[in-house]
């Protein structure tokens, strides 16, 4: 599932580099949030740009609990408040903007990492350190 293209959103993307997203995604959200995994986040981060899916998820969740066997589904306005959507939105960007330079730094070279499933597996973790971010918020909110 390589795509061809000029360098779009899509253009490098493999199944394997997608479930590497997705994977990490899901495990960093439902150890963060305690089982809670919001599927919308999920398939964005395996299908978009870095950051993209935190300004979308962060206005519309589709989140299942697979530790409580729960399933809710929440929206700017009903469930999410304006201050947690600015904030988790800022941070996604940042965190996207970040890990997007460091893709491009680890594909400059000749030694550069070419596959675009290692440089998911190197960056995958950093979703730990922006959900870990959101959900400090979160509390310190309340």
């Amino acid at each position: 599932m390589k795509s061809r293209g000029s360098g779009g959103i899509a253009s490098d993307l493999t199944i394997k580099s997608v479930g590497v997203k997705m994977g990490f995604s899901a495990i960093a959200q439902g150890v963060i949030n305690k089982g809670k995994i919001n599927v919308i986040g999920v398939l964005g981060d395996g299908f978009l740009g870095y950051g993209s899916s935190s300004i979308i998820g962060s206005k519309l969740q589709f989140n299942i609990n697979i530790l409580k066997e729960e399933v809710s589904f929440e929206y700017l306005g009903n469930g999410i408040g304006e201050q947690e959507f600015l904030f988790n939105s800022t941070l996604g960007a940042a965190f996207g903007g970040s890990t997007s330079s460091l893709n491009n730094l680890m594909k400059k070279g000749p030694d550069g990492v070419k596959s675009s499933y290692l440089r998911e597996l190197i960056l995958g973790p950093r979703q730990f350190g922006n959900y870990g971010i959101s959900k400090a918020y979160e509390k310190e909110s309340r």
